[in-house]
């Protein structure tokens, strides 16, 4: 799959059912914040015209959408969008299972990532919830 820049790959909020990886591009990982004020969303609207908080960037050999792939009942956590113009590789759910009954190594690693990035995605979303983090003008000059 060839992508240019601004493509979604996969949306927030959307069930997953493929993983996939960078072979070239770089793409970026953003989080929904909807606790945020209106004039907090036009500010970083202004600054981010993909509309969320970037937690992350990725690019040649990475993957992605390991979450909502290896557990079909949880939503995507994250939007990732590209960036710049890429080329990615999609593997169905059907495909990877056939790969981890030989593999049982694959799944294991891919586990351990859906892990680490979960515990990211929780980090960054309690940062963006908490007014200690976002930097504010005085209320008086």
């Amino acid at each position: 799959h060839t992508c240019i820049p601004g493509d979604v790959i996969i949306q927030a909020g959307e069930h997953g059912t493929d993983l996939y990886l960078i072979q070239y591009g770089v793409f970026s990982v953003t989080l929904e914040n909807d606790t945020r004020t209106t004039k907090e969303k036009e500010a970083e609207a202004a600054e981010d015209t993909r509309g969320g908080h970037e937690i992350a960037e990725l690019t040649e050999g990475n993957i992605f959408g390991e979450i909502g792939f290896l557990e079909p009942a949880r939503l995507r956590t994250a939007t990732v969008t590209a960036k710049t113009a890429g080329r990615i590789f999609s593997l169905p759910r059907a495909e990877f299972g056939k790969l981890c009954k030989e593999q049982r190594a694959v799944l294991r690693a891919l586990e351990s990532i859906a892990q680490q990035r979960l515990a990211t995605t929780k980090l960054s979303q309690q940062q963006m919830n908490d007014p200690r983090t976002h930097l504010r003008a005085p209320d008086r000059f």
